[in-house]
């Protein structure tokens, strides 16, 4: 069984991979709470 900081890295690091995947920005930690929009690129 994982521990919960094991659990949460692996969380954050999906979550960046899906959110680069999905054209934003790939951050190190997440904020707490939902992601913000994606500011378009200029």
């Amino acid at each position: 069984m994982k521990t919960l900081t094991e659990f949460s890295t692996l969380t954050l690091r999906k979550a960046a991979e899906a959110r680069a995947a999905a054209g934003g920005a790939a951050k190190p930690v997440a904020p707490a709470g939902p992601a913000p929009a994606a500011a378009p690129e200029s």
